[in-house]
């Protein structure tokens, strides 16, 4: 099982801009998100089985962030739903059950 996933690696997300959705196993997870200049609401999303997606995230990122999670194994993605950030970086990873 994957430790972490690359949700965004450096672009540029402006607008109602959504990223590549990916695969992640689930768990406990913690999601690191860092950009150069945020103007932007980014949430992450899973996409329910019937297709609509829903932000995990109680609350919008706006600035560099560590977020902790427990996730169910899905699919996720990134949406950016105002502004432009700059240079985002979004990654998933596992924090082990001990």
């Amino acid at each position: 099982m994957s430790t972490s996933v690359v949700l965004n690696s450096g672009t540029n997300l402006t607008g109602s801009t959504v990223t590549q959705s990916v695969s992640w196993g689930g768990g406990r997870s913690v999601l690191l998100v860092d950009a150069t200049q945020f103007a932007a609401k980014v949430d992450l999303q899973l996409q329910l089985m019937g297709g609509a997606w829903v932000a995990v995230n109680a609350a919008t990122i706006s600035a560099n962030a560590a977020q902790n999670f427990d996730l169910p194994a899905g699919q996720y993605r990134m949406l950016s739903t105002q502004g432009s950030s700059l240079a985002v970086y979004a990654t998933l990873v596992r924090i082990p059950y001990t």
